[in-house]
């Protein structure tokens, strides 16, 4: 059993239009780490905790002043909901960004942090160990056995999952393909 996206995802979205201050942005945001940001009518980029920290608050530019425009993260990367958490967290390693914007059928329904990840690897974890019961897999085979598949953490991303041998060095599907 995989965890897709859409199991862990935050579906409470806010968008904001490009040309609101970081203050009233600041407010909408109490409980959520992001607003996705509106350019006529359609959302092009994200504004998270982080970035009013780093871009503002460390700067000492005035919130009330500064516009959604001059500090939104582009261009939104997206994941469709019903991939599986482990493609998403190799996308936040290879674009090194914390959160994705969740898609179904070209429509905006969530976003994914890795927080949200975080807090299901417990359950990963326990889903590895049931597998590697009932298959009699190993985390990480000795390459002297010449296996060439197992399930275990990817020696690129860290990534749990699916793993292949790739001259010697056990990597998840998605950095073999690199």
């Amino acid at each position: 059993m995989e965890i897709k996206v859409k199991d862990i995802m935050n579906k409470n979205v806010i968008s904001v239009d490009e040309n609101s201050t970081i203050q009233n942005i600041a407010k909408k945001m109490k409980g959520i780490g992001s607003v996705l940001v509106k350019r006529k009518g359609k959302v092009y980029g994200i504004i998270t905790d982080s970035d009013i920290i780093k871009k503002i608050v460390a700067r000492g530019l005035d919130p009330k002043k500064v516009k959604a425009k001059d500090i939104v993260s582009t261009p939104l990367i997206t994941i469709d909901a019903d991939e599986n958490v482990q493609k998403a967290s190799y996308l936040m390693k290879k674009h090194k960004i914390k959160r994705l914007v969740v898609i179904k059928n070209d429509k905006i329904v969530g976003i994914v942090s890795a927080t949200d990840i975080a807090r299901n690897v417990p359950e990963l974890i326990d889903i590895l160990k049931f597998k590697q019961e009932l298959t009699g897999e190993v985390k990480r085979p000795r390459y002297e056995e010449l296996e060439t598949e197992t399930i275990g953490i990817c020696e690129e991303c860290g990534n749990i999952g699916r793993l292949t041998l790739v001259e010697g060095r056990w990597l998840c599907e998605f950095c073999a393909s690199e």
